[in-house]
């Protein structure tokens, strides 16, 4: 195998890692949005979260992790 035919090889290497990387985390994420609104869905359906919450709930967020 020629040189830049090994340095072809390593680059897929590191791109093949790289994508699998970006699809886990967006997969996390996914699973975290969908988790938070879920409880945010039931809290509201519960009537146990009134008017203003989310908006509490999304100015707390911002303040606690910016």
């Amino acid at each position: 195998m020629k040189l830049h035919e090994q340095f072809d090889h390593i680059l897929t290497l590191i791109t093949t890692a790289r994508n699998k990387a970006l699809y886990v985390a967006n997969t996390e994420q996914i699973l975290l949005y969908w988790e938070v609104g879920r409880f945010v869905s039931e809290k509201l359906d519960g009537s146990e979260w009134g008017d203003g919450t989310v908006l509490k709930l999304s100015q707390f967020l911002q303040s606690k992790d910016p």
